[in-house]
């Protein structure tokens, strides 16, 4: 119960997810913050995402009784606990130390997909045992053939 205590504390200290955001940026340096908050190139790709999120509208339905809903999905022949994963993202450790680990244990635990990028802060080595079956890794590919073949193994 100790997680769900907490997890309470805090959806009430953080209700919206820009107040998560104004606190991350208080927190984490400057350079990791610009990489994190913006996009490539004229950051089209941004601005239709925002675009497509500002038009879902959830609708509560109330007084229905108690849902139980299946969020299971099937992918590549595995079964997720959620149709959703932890993204890449790189350089993920000048957001949080060992920020990597600490995103596979919990997608492991939950049962959902972690994908470690190909410029992350920790190795796949040091990441996988932590990830287990959930684990995915996103290449870059490199022009150099064997260090690509070394990158895969």
């Amino acid at each position: 119960m100790p997680d769900e205590k907490r997890l309470k504390q805090l959806m009430n200290k953080y209700p919206a997810i820009e107040d998560l955001r104004r606190r991350a940026r208080r927190r984490i340096p400057f350079v990791a913050w610009e990489y994190m908050e913006t996009g490539t190139g004229a950051e089209g790709a941004l601005r239709r995402n925002r675009q497509r999120l500002d038009a879902i509208t959830f609708v509560p339905r109330f007084m229905k009784g108690e849902l139980s809903p299946d969020l299971r999905t099937q992918l590549l022949g595995r079964t997720y606990s959620a149709p959703f994963g932890v993204a890449p993202v790189g350089l993920m450790g000048l957001m949080w130390p060992r920020a990597e680990q600490i995103l596979a244990r919990t997608a492991s635990r939950y049962g959902i997909p972690f994908c470690l990028s190909t410029v992350a802060t920790q190795t796949p080595e040091a990441v996988g045992p932590l990830v287990g079956e959930m684990g995915w890794f996103q290449l870059y590919p490199p022009r150099e053939p064997a260090l690509r073949a070394g990158l895969l193994q």
